[in-house]
């Protein structure tokens, strides 16, 4: 058990690390990583393992046929595959197993990097596909496809099944799920069929009439699953959906009229790659149909396949007829540092050092500015409202240039809020509570029942400001206190509008604003003014309605009315 758990262990830690995230979108790769040595007459054909970790090339020598097989990404072979007498026409992965056809009339499954069973055919095997983990079906050059069970004794697979229909030799086949297939064929034709397991049934023959009677190289299905690529020996590849039975893309500028080569669409769908008679790999947008991207390989003679790497931005390509290396590309994204912009350094340089260089107040002095910085700012507010404000954001609305006077400052503390420079016609005036209120913000204060609260400033939208008992001060809803008399009245400072024969200039105020730096700047604000004289009656429990009615009626209005406070005060910093 702990060797099972230590070997476990040791492929996980091997386990490579993929760049691109799932459903991300792919990106072509343009760097060369590495090549693969191939035998005398190239490779013909590539297909990367279901976890993307490995990669094997069908390979084509002049006394031997190997499977040739990678890691991926760092390019180390791992083993070879022999036994197949003569060229390997495809490949596919089963999670570790591998199944390969050829030209040998033959089709084997290999497991542990050892052939594990063998499948006999009368004619040329050119297409293989696993069914399930069990089942596979391959199609060959006497137009019959054949589904074996891989799961019996012995080193042959048992044959379950045969499917007529084609009336040229298959070339390609591909599934949609676990229920429906597709074949491709010399004859252009392409057959749906239905069914699973070893039942299958032909439901429809698709043939357009462009491709009549050209060869079709390879099916491929677009990961959407609705779409199926068609790759034909007429230098075009068609985009054919499933739903229409009709071709909706072309894609042209590479040249396939003799050679069965090879194309390969993006994890994503985004990019389809084809190889060309040319030498070249073409690459299109799959929606536009255009050209987006050439690898100029310099071959003299054509490429043979290319593959996109299932989770990585890589791109494999081979080709066919000379011992030239599989070539492996990857995506390098590398950011590249902007120049400086002139005087822009300078000028954070400024501002760092003003933020630094805070003048302190009595409590911070001796302290080192920069560790102040790190749990309070020093604000400059609206209206000569200044002071210490801890870190924690404010809600908008909380302070603003029509609440405070000018000359009176604030200081936050969570929990509690010091104001001074208050009118005086305000201070000493003590209230008895009516009913407990808990703050819900940090400038706010908590009110206890038949304790008094000394009244400090009468705001505009029912929400005053005081001292509890413990001394904390801030604000509290108006009907939570005793109401001053008609004789206690208060007045509250207003400031005179630049303008009074012009509405919008009413809503304008001139305040000065200091700078850490000593320097004084004019600037104008937009604040909501309620210009005129609070009477207590204006916050009294309106008529008719009980205390608890009354209560919860204030509260809500004066909810309301700070919330449009607030909103108005937004509106008009936007502008």
């Amino acid at each position: 058990i702990n060797a099972e758990y230590g070997e476990k262990e040791e492929q996980k830690a091997r386990k490579p690390t993929w760049t691109r995230a799932p459903g991300q979108m792919c990106k072509i790769p343009k760097t060369e990583h590495f090549e693969i040595p191939t035998p005398e007459l190239g490779c013909l054909l590539m297909s990367f393992s279901t976890d993307g970790r490995f990669l094997a090339c069908a390979c084509v020598g002049k006394n031997s046929n190997p499977i040739l097989v990678y890691s991926i990404p760092d390019g180390v072979h791992q083993y070879t595959l022999t036994g197949h007498h003569n060229i390997v026409y495809d490949l596919k992965w089963y999670k570790q197993s591998l199944l390969s056809a050829s030209s040998d009339c033959t089709a084997r499954v290999w497991k542990n990097a050892t052939q594990d069973k063998q499948m006999a055919h009368p004619s040329f095997v050119y297409s293989a596909r696993w069914v399930d983990k069990r089942k596979v079906v391959t199609g060959s050059y006497d137009r019959t496809m054949r589904i074996w069970d891989t799961n019996c004794a012995g080193s042959n697979c048992a044959l379950l099944a045969q499917l007529h229909g084609h009336t040229g030799h298959v070339n390609s086949i591909v599934f949609k799920g676990n229920d429906t297939m597709y074949s491709g064929d010399s004859k252009g034709q392409i057959i749906e069929w239905n069914g699973g397991g070893s039942a299958w049934s032909q439901s429809d023959t698709i043939q357009p009439t462009e491709i009549k009677d050209t060869p079709i190289s390879v099916l491929l299905l677009h990961p959407n699953k609705r779409r199926l690529f068609v790759q034909s020996r007429d230098n075009h590849v068609r985009l054919l959906d499933l739903r229409i039975r009709a071709v909706t893309q072309r894609y042209t500028g590479h040249s396939n009229s003799r050679e069965h080569i090879r194309c390969s669409v993006s994890p994503c769908g985004t990019y389809l790659l084809s190889a060309s008679e040319d030498g070249d790999v073409y690459v299109w947008l799959v929606e536009t149909g255009e050209l987006s991207y050439t690898y100029k390989t310099g071959l003299p003679h054509s490429t043979a396949d290319v593959k996109f790497h299932p989770h990585d931005n890589y791109v494999a390509i081979s080709s066919f007829g000379s011992s030239h290396a599989v070539q492996f590309y990857k995506r390098e994204d590398t950011l590249q540092e902007l120049p400086p912009v002139p005087g822009v350094g300078a000028k954070m340089e400024v501002i760092r050092e003003k933020l630094l260089t805070v003048s302190p107040n009595k409590t911070t002095q001796g302290q080192d500015p920069s560790a102040l910085m790190q749990t309070q700012n020093k604000l400059k507010l609206p209206g000569g409202v200044s002071g210490l404000v801890q870190s924690t954001p404010l809600n908008p609305g909380t302070l603003n240039s029509g609440t405070l006077n000018p000359g009176m400052s604030i200081t936050l503390t969570p929990g509690t809020a010091q104001i001074s420079g208050l009118p005086k016609s305000s201070a000493g005036l003590k209230l008895r509570i009516l009913h407990d209120y808990t703050a819900q913000r940090s400038d706010e204060v908590d009110l206890r029942a038949n304790e008094f609260v000394k009244l400090l400033y009468i705001d505009t939208d029912g929400w005053w400001v005081g001292e509890n008992k413990a001394g904390n001060q801030g604000y509290f809803p108006a009907n939570h206190v005793e109401q001053p008399t008609p004789a206690q009245s208060i007045s509250f400072r207003t400031l005179n509008p630049l303008n009074t024969n012009s509405p919008a200039a009413k809503r304008k105020i001139d305040f000065n604003m200091s700078m850490t730096n000593g320097e004084k700047e004019w600037q104008t604000f937009d604040s909501t003014m309620h210009v005129g004289t609070m009477s207590p009656a204006s916050l009294s429990p309106r008529a008719g309605l009980s205390d608890n009615e009354s209560l919860a009626s204030s509260t809500r209005s004066a909810s309301r009315m700070r919330h449009t406070s607030a909103k108005m005060e937004r509106k008009d910093q936007n502008k």
